[in-house]
C-alpha cells in the first residue's frame, strides 16, 4: 500500500491526511518502539508523513473490553513519542458501550469471518 501511495502522492493536495492504521497485538507493532519503527518504514516507502494514528486494538473473537483498553493504552503511548494525535479509535460496535475511552470511537461491523475462526464463532 505504501508503495502505491507513493506513485499516487502528486495526485494528492500538499495538505492530504495520512493514516496510520495500528493494531498492537500485530506481531510487528506491539510496542510503542516497534509502531515508531513501522511508521518510519511506511513514510520511506510511501514518500509521504504519517499524520494521525488510528487505534484498532482487537483480537478478533477473542476481544474483550480489557483487550480494547491495553491496546489503545499502547497506542497512546507511540502517538505521545512521535507526537502524532490518535485520530479516532476503531471498536467492534458490540463493545462501544463498553469501553471508555478518549477522542472518537468509529463502531465496526465484521461481515465475514476468516476460516480459522469459523469454529469460535
Amino acid at each position: 500500500g505504501a508503495r502505491v501511495l507513493r506513485q499516487l502522492a502528486q495526485l494528492l493536495p500538499g495538505d492530504a491526511a495520512v493514516y496510520l492504521v495500528v493494531n498492537p497485538y500485530r506481531p510487528f507493532m506491539r510496542t510503542p518502539e516497534q509502531i515508531d519503527a513501522a511508521r518510519r518504514r511506511l513514510e520511506a516507502a510511501g514518500g509521504m508523513a504519517i499524520t494521525a494514528l488510528i487505534a484498532n486494538p482487537h483480537l478478533c473473537l477473542a476481544t474483550t473490553p480489557t483487550v480494547i483498553r491495553s491496546g489503545y493504552d499502547v497506542v497512546r503511548e507511540a502517538s505521545s513519542r512521535m507526537q502524532l494525535p490518535v485520530a479516532w479509535t476503531a471498536v467492534a460496535a458490540d463493545f462501544v458501550g463498553s469501553v471508555d475511552l478518549p477522542g472518537p470511537i468509529l463502531p465496526l461491523s465484521f461481515h465475514m469471518l476468516p476460516p480459522w475462526e469459523l469454529e469460535v464463532a
